[in-house]
């Protein structure tokens, strides 16, 4: 799946949900959360708990900060795409390397 692809499968769900979308603001706590819960499942890989997890949920819970972040992103009418493009091409200015395509 695609960025695109991603974002318009985020924006169909959200118009076919029972929950209500929430608020632009409380979607950035929502966003601080998800970010909050990849870092407690690495915490957990990592071996700092008693009940050590695998690496299937630190996927998991990146995929929830990734649907999070993607639900702001279309609430600004910001393309994913995009964004990642301009931020690509500000690293590879920044480190004078060559560009991929």
């Amino acid at each position: 799946m695609n960025f695109e692809e991603l974002q318009k499968w985020v924006e169909e769900d959200w118009k076919h949900s029972s929950e209500k979308r929430p608020d632009r603001h409380l979607q950035l706590l929502y966003l601080v959360e998800e970010l909050g819960e990849v870092m407690e499942a690495i915490r957990m890989f990592q071996g700092d708990k008693e009940r050590k997890n695998n690496k299937s949920d630190i996927e998991e819970e990146m995929g929830d900060l990734v649907i999070a972040l993607t639900t702001i992103a279309n609430n600004y009418g910001i393309s994913l795409t995009r964004a990642i493009r301009r931020s690509r091409d500000k690293i590879v200015k920044r480190h004078k390397y060559k560009k991929q395509t």
